[in-house]
């Protein structure tokens, strides 16, 4: 299938060729990227990173979000946190505001 001969036999046991040894290392690296995919994947399903803003009035971001903000913060250490004005939202560059 691959036309590279991976092994070969010495004294009656299978030792791995160079070339075995290279294609080996690249399943291994190959493995690591698909590790590395799966676990950025959970990490989104999840909400363990990313960024979250959160647009509130002055007295709510001075009174109930420092109620709220040290458990979600514990519970997800890698979740970046903006507190933005009241009226605006920044959602992928663009300003939302809501209707007068």
């Amino acid at each position: 299938m691959l036309g590279l001969q991976l092994f070969e036999r010495t004294r009656g046991r299978l030792q791995p060729t160079v070339q075995g040894l290279r294609l080996f290392e690249e399943v291994q690296r190959s493995w690591y990227g698909l590790d590395r995919i799966v676990s950025a994947a959970e990490s989104l399903r999840e909400f363990r990173q990313g960024e979250l803003s959160i647009a509130c009035l002055p007295v709510f971001s001075q009174s109930f979000l420092p109620l709220l903000l040290p458990p979600f913060l514990a519970r997800y250490p890698e979740v970046s946190l903006q507190i933005v004005p009241p009226g605006v939202v920044a959602a992928g560059g663009v300003a939302l505001r809501p209707a007068p």
